[in-house]
Order: C-alpha cells, then structure tokens, then sequence
C-alpha cells in the first residue's frame, strides 16, 4: 500500500487525478501493469467526493452495483457496509449522513466493483480514530491483491500501514521509499525525518 505525502498544494490530488485519468497531464506519461484496465479497473475517490445526495446509501450502492453489473447486488451491498460500518445509516439520505460516515459510503461504492487498483485522496479525512485504524486495516487487506493509493497526512499512518511512501514537495516527487528508511533520515523518527525534507529543496539524502 503506498502513501502519498506532502504539504498542502504539493500536488498529490493532482497526481492522483491524472492517474484516475480525470484531467489530462500536460507533459509525460503514466503507465499502468499489464493487468490494470484505465477504464473499468480503476477507483478513484476525489478530496471531495459528490453523488446523488436524495439517495439513501443502500439506493446509490445499489445503482452503482447495477452499473457494473454486480452479481448478487443485494448480498454485495449488505457485506461491503458491515465491512465499513455504515449498516445502520443505509437508509439514511446521504445529505444527512456526517462527513465520515459520507467517506465511508463513497469508500464503499469504490470497493463494490472490486477494481484492480484503488486512488484514495485523504479517505480516512473526517473519521475519528477508531474508525480511521478499522478503515486503514481493511484497506491494508484489499492491498494484498491490488494496487491502492492512499493520500494523507497522518505520519504515524504511514510507519503503521503503508509499505512504500512518496513524498512530494512543490509538484515534484522529493522521494520514492520506505516508511523504515524514510524514518532513518529522522534518527528514527519519521516526523523530524518529514520536516527535514521540506526544510530541504533537494531530495532526502
């Protein structure tokens, strides 16, 4: 699972988009493994996701199990939310629904389709710290068989979950490493090691 950290306007929710393939890179190229669909095998959920707000969470699931055509959508749905834990809020208006149980909802119409890779901007934003672990445990199980992509600024996320990290700084990717390696530039401590970086213009020695 790999994070993608930086300060804010460092350009990781566009890198992200351009990956989701949502806005046009002006110059190189992104490349995918041989088994990763542009179209169909990718889940991208936005800092600010939107959907249909008059639907409850059980109809927006429901709708978008139907899109891909989801065997047993009904089935589907139900095991996605005890999953995420928005059960008890399925028929619930979404515009109703608080900003972390609306995350986990959006999450959840991401996973249903059981896409090949998963672009997450800031998903666990808005959840309290139970939550947040559940969120990123689960996250770090589907991660065993495919690719996902995770924005944040939790550093302690990052040490406790991820086994690769990028940080970037000013549009440019200042590193490409491991959370374990990341923390020996900070003596140990992945927080001096970050603060260091942004302190630095050049890369993490």
């Amino acid at each position: 699972m790999l994070a993608l950290i930086g300060p804010n306007g460092a350009g990781k929710s566009t890198l992200m988009a351009m990956c989701a393939g949502t806005i046009g890179a002006t110059s190189g190229s992104i490349s995918y493994g041989d088994n990763i669909s542009i179209t169909h095998g990718i889940a991208y959920i936005p800092e600010e996701p939107t959907c249909w707000e008059g639907l409850t969470p059980l109809e927006y699931l429901t709708h978008i199990g139907t899109i891909y055509a989801i065997q047993d959508v009904k089935n589907s749905v139900n095991e996605i939310a005890k999953k995420l834990f928005i059960t008890d809020f399925l028929h619930q208006d979404i515009k109703t629904l608080s900003k972390g149980t609306r995350q986990r909802v959006f999450l959840a119409a991401a996973i249903l389709p059981n896409p090949e890779m998963l672009i997450l901007d800031e998903p666990t934003d808005g959840l309290d710290p139970l939550q947040q672990d559940a969120i990123l445990s689960f996250l770090q199980e589907l991660a065993k068989t495919r690719a996902v992509i995770i924005s944040t600024h939790q550093l302690a996320d990052v040490t406790k979950y991820f086994n690769r990290v990028l940080v970037m700084k000013s549009g440019k990717i200042m590193a490409d490493t491991t959370p374990e390696e990341l923390k020996r530039h900070g003596g140990g401590n992945i927080n001096i090691a970050y603060r260091v970086m942004m302190a630095n213009k050049g890369r993490a020695a």
